[in-house]
């Protein structure tokens, strides 16, 4: 008994440690020190030649106030399949749900394995945190993936395989830094094929 409670109280002690280190060095010391995966989603490292173009795409397109929002604070995660683990196919639409991440801001869009964006009528869509429709409860949210337009919270699938979706968050919490994983993140799951259009 007197092991399990120490055991528990270093578990606990570790906890209040990487809250305190995170909230002294900030999303800069998560990014250097973790290569994780998170179900479907993983951190996409600094040093990948798409992470700089996927920061700025989601700034110039953030709503409201964009002078705090910088690449050095951005985490960017990104997911290819969806909670059961199946790659993400653009015949079948998806739903992502979730709640209000604890952060100054945070970007959700859809993007082609390369980095490139996938438009709709020409246009870049992307969801935030300042735009997103929430549910009744005002945190939770639920966004449909998928080719045509079918609801208010919804983002382009595209065309292409490997679609992949990009999370993209500025100035997480200390609390949300040291929780990550942690069922703190949306959850992709499929709800149906789409008919072709053809």
């Amino acid at each position: 008994m007197v092991r399990q409670k120490s055991k528990g109280l270093i578990i606990l002690l570790g906890g209040a440690v990487m809250v305190a280190v995170c909230a002294i060095y900030g999303v800069s010391y998560w990014k250097a020190n973790h290569e994780t995966f998170f179900g479907s989603w993983a951190q996409l490292n600094e040093s990948d030649s798409r992470h700089h173009r996927l920061v700025q795409q989601a700034i110039e397109h953030a709503a409201g106030d964009q002078v705090a929002l910088t690449p050095d604070d951005a985490l960017v995660l990104v997911a290819f399949r969806d909670h059961a683990g199946h790659p993400l196919d653009v015949n079948h639409a998806y739903t992502l749900e979730g709640k209000d991440i604890d952060a100054w801001h945070w970007t959700i869009a859809i993007h082609e394995k390369d980095g490139s964006p996938i438009p709709y009528e020409g246009s870049y869509q992307l969801l935030d945190k300042r735009t997103i429709r929430y549910e009744d409860d005002g945190t939770r949210y639920r966004i449909v993936l998928a080719r045509p337009n079918v609801n208010k919270n919804w983002l382009p699938i595209g065309e292409t395989d490997e679609p992949m979706v990009v999370l993209s968050i500025f100035q997480p919490s200390a609390d949300f830094l040291a929780h990550l994983g942690n069922d703190v993140l949306p959850v992709i799951k499929k709800i149906g094929r789409v008919q072709s259009s053809k």
